[in-house]
């Protein structure tokens, strides 16, 4: 079918070919003077029926194409809706796949991510666990190194301590073996002025009458220094050589100290003969350690000169 454009081409060739028509018949009534009014009336009622006709046929055409153009274009809009209608739907589908594949690739790179933390996460824990190692054999290695350093500080000081031991016991050797040399002399000391007193006694009473008593006296006084020597010389007979171990030094029985006291102290009576028996600056360290070991007191080898004098006079006046 034709389109707009082409009808109103035939229109308006249909109108120039009326118009020439009419100026026909225009001039061919000019020239014919001779016909009548009557055929001019009908030649235009015809002329009037046929553009009437022709008229009708060009509004019926115009119709038809209108009609025919009408249809034309609700089916072109009828097919392109159905063109957009399948676009869309080929947009939706499209966009449905497209969908489906970005969300297949979201799940893809979560997996990828996930796959990379573990894999990290494995790294990360690989490394701390070879550090803690590492960590761990440092501790260790340290702790030995110390422990090494421990046990041979240990091993020192325990030479130092049997050397200090040693020491001490040379020391509380050399100080035994003079406090029995000590000991020895005044032993000696203290039976030399027993046997002096003795021979006193004996030229004393010498002197006096001849009695019973005095005759058993002359006969016992002897026998007596004789058992007073040889009790004096037992001491340092029975000395051992060897060092004693380092111990205190047992007190005597008060029956000992108080031989000795009678050994020591002069049976004259006399005052100043028995201020010379006590304790006094006069004393040497010796004599003095002597008597504090005879009378029983503890600690005396601590202790100096003034100390121990005031502790044996302490002793000597409560006893």
């Amino acid at each position: 079918m034709a389109s707009k454009s082409d009808k109103k081409a035939v229109d308006k060739a249909l109108d120039k070919a009326k118009k020439a028509a009419a100026v026909a018949i225009d001039q061919e009534a000019g020239t014919e003077s001779g016909a009548s009014k009557v055929d001019a009336k009908k030649n235009d009622a015809k002329k009037n029926d046929a553009k009437k006709s022709d008229a009708k046929k060009s509004d019926a055409k115009k119709n038809d194409a209108k009609k025919s153009d009408a249809k034309k274009s609700d089916a072109k809009k009828a097919d392109a809706k159905k063109a957009d209608a399948s676009k869309v739907d080929v947009t939706k589908a499209d966009a449905e796949k497209s969908q489906k594949k970005a969300d297949a690739k979201k799940a893809d790179a979560k997996k990828a991510q996930r796959k990379a933390d573990l894999k990290a996460e494995a790294v990360f824990l690989k490394k701390s666990l070879a550090a803690d190692k590492i960590a761990a054999d440092k501790a260790a290695a340290k702790a030995k190194k110390e422990l090494k350093k421990e046990r041979e500080l240990v091993a020192k000081k325990l030479l130092k301590a049997k050397e200090r031991a040693e020491q001490l016991a040379k020391a509380d050797e050399k100080r035994i073996k003079k406090l029995a040399k000590e000991k020895r002399a005044l032993v000696e000391e203290i039976a030399a002025t027993v046997e002096l007193e003795a021979s006193k006694l004996v030229k004393a009473a010498a002197a006096k009458p001849a009695t019973p008593e005095t005759t058993a006296s002359k006969t016992a006084a002897p026998k007596a220094a004789a058992q007073r020597r040889q009790r004096s010389k037992k001491p340092t007979a029975s000395m051992p050589d060897a060092p004693a171990p380092s111990v205190p030094i047992a007190p005597r029985a008060p029956a000992a100290r108080g031989a000795v006291r009678g050994a020591l102290r002069p049976r004259t009576g006399t005052s100043a003969v028995r201020a010379s028996t006590e304790p006094s600056e006069s004393w040497t360290m010796v004599a003095l350690r002597t008597h504090a070991g005879a009378t029983g007191v503890t600690g005396y080898s601590r202790l100096n000169k003034a100390e121990l004098l005031a502790k044996l006079r302490g002793t000597d006046s409560l006893e």
